[in-house]
């Protein structure tokens, strides 16, 4: 969010509409020309005009206040970001190599991917499809996730042992979804793993 209302008008993010609108009303004297002698700085009033029009306003500060949290929140103009790092995808393969862990069959460990999805007031009122790129955490499948191929560290990751690859899932989204709403979606890896796709859902009723 480019402009900063609350430093516009000089005042905090938990003052009263009174307080706003008392703060409005002298920065607005302090640009009178007999207050201040001279040109008009119309680009000033312009943006403390603008301000109050949003703070001085129950509903538009509300949907202000709650644009800038989820900006603070985010990278700038993702529509879909991570919300988490997929620790369950090490765990699973883990169990993948590990037969007797806590007496579960190797592989069976479902991994868990977390995404959050940024859609406008209209595409959550008509819902969809959406297809989402899930990074996939798991054993290199060159070196088979010794990290190694004979003396050598593995070229395909580095040594690591791990790679990162996308699978590409689509999700439905129902219309008229709610902000906030939580869907699970278990899909299956490549490498016939189960996993679960969590998608947090947020609305942009500004955009």
């Amino acid at each position: 969010m480019a402009k900063d209302y609350y430093e516009i008008l000089g005042v905090k993010k938990t003052d009263s509409a009174e307080t706003i609108k008392k703060a409005y009303r002298d920065a607005v004297k302090r640009l009178h020309p007999d207050v201040s002698p001279g040109r008009f700085d119309k680009k000033r009033f312009c943006e403390i005009q603008e301000a109050y029009e949003t703070l001085g306003d129950k509903e538009k500060r509300k949907a202000y206040d709650l644009k800038r949290r989820r900006v603070n929140r985010r990278p700038a103009g993702n529509r879909v970001f991570r919300q988490t790092t997929p620790l369950d995808d090490l765990l699973a393969w883990m169990d993948a190599l590990d037969p007797f862990s806590q007496g579960r069959a190797a592989g069976t460990r479902e991994a868990e991917h977390r995404v959050g999805i940024i859609l406008t007031a209209e595409e959550a009122y008509r819902g969809g499809e959406m297809a989402l790129e899930v990074p996939i955490d798991g054993p290199c499948s060159f070196c088979g996730g010794r990290g190694a191929v004979g003396p050598f560290p593995c070229p395909a990751c580095g040594g690591t042992g791990r790679v990162v690859d996308t699978l590409p899932v689509s999700i439905t989204i129902p219309p008229r979804v709610e902000d906030g709403t939580i869907m699970r979606m278990p899909f299956t890896g490549r490498d016939g793993r189960r996993h679960t796709l969590v998608v947090f859902i947020e609305i942009d009723y500004l955009a």
